[in-house]
Formats: C-alpha cells, sequence, structure tokens
C-alpha cells in the first residue's frame, strides 16, 4: 500500500511509478486501473510488461451512457430541424433504454423505434446494459476485462 499527499491524481502516479523505479516497474504483471489516459499512458509508457486490467465500474458506466447519448443526438438533432413533437417524444425515451425489450410498454418500443430510424449509424440496443452486464460479461475475477492495449 502506497499513498502521496495532494490532490492531483495524475502527479501522484507518476510518483509512485518514479519511485518504484525502472527495474521493478518493467516486473508489473498486471495493474487494475481505471481507463483515464491520465493512468493508462504512465501505466504503458513505464511497465511494458503489464496488462491493464479495466475495472468493471467503468465498463458498466460506459455501456450505459452510450444509448443515452445516441437518444441524446438524435433529440437535439430533431429540435434543430423543428420536429417538435418527436424531440418530445424522443425526450422521454430516456429510461426506456434502460429497459429489457421484454419488460417495454408499446410506448417506449415506439420511440426506440423512432430513434433507430433517424440515427441509421447506430440501433436500439437490444438489452439494457445493466441486463447484458450482468447476463454475459465475465466476473470481475477473471481477466476477459483486461487489455494489452494503452
Amino acid at each position: 500500500m502506497w499513498a502521496h499527499p495532494g490532490q492531483e491524481i495524475a502527479n501522484t502516479v507518476e510518483k509512485f511509478l518514479e519511485l518504484l523505479g525502472k527495474d521493478r516497474s518493467e516486473r508489473i504483471e498486471l495493474s487494475s486501473c481505471g481507463m483515464a489516459e491520465w493512468i493508462a499512458k504512465p501505466i504503458a509508457e513505464r511497465c511494458p510488461n503489464a496488462t491493464r486490467c479495466i475495472d468493471p465500474y467503468h465498463v458498466v458506466a460506459r455501456a450505459t451512457a452510450a444509448p443515452d447519448d445516441v437518444r441524446r443526438t438524435v433529440w437535439n438533432e430533431a429540435r434543430r430541424v423543428g420536429q417538435h413533437q418527436l424531440a418530445s417524444d424522443l425526450k422521454a425515451a430516456r429510461f426506456a433504454l434502460s429497459k429489457h425489450p421484454t419488460n417495454r410498454t408499446e410506448r417506449p418500443q415506439v420511440k426506440l423505434a423512432r430513434i433507430q430510424q433517424l440515427n441509421k449509424h447506430s440501433t436500439a440496443p437490444t438489452c439494457s446494459p445493466r441486463s447484458c452486464a450482468r447476463s454475459t460479461a465475465p466476473r470481475p475475477s477473471t481477466r476477459s476485462y483486461c487489455s494489452t492495449a494503452p
């Protein structure tokens, strides 16, 4: 366990690796961390043999945010071109995205179909990020979350 005073987390990571030294840094095999560049870059540079293991919280957080980002983009486009009723429907579709398709009523299904129709580069999710993560994601103790990419 190691700690360093201050609020600049990026500097703390750099300081830790500096104090650890080149030889010991190069012997690191696994690094458990988030997805931020400020930690990925120093780990990639100073720990060339380390496999970066992303914690499940960040994976699920990004998967949960992605469908809502698409909904928001299409909603803003509908407002911009003056489709006020469609924009209103899309605004209210936010929580429909988090429901599994078998639990959606007809109204959310229609809203999600409009999002899919308007945004041809993406598709409405076939399941919610939470249920997909729960049913198909490996357990955090496995190395499936690990990546050798910086």
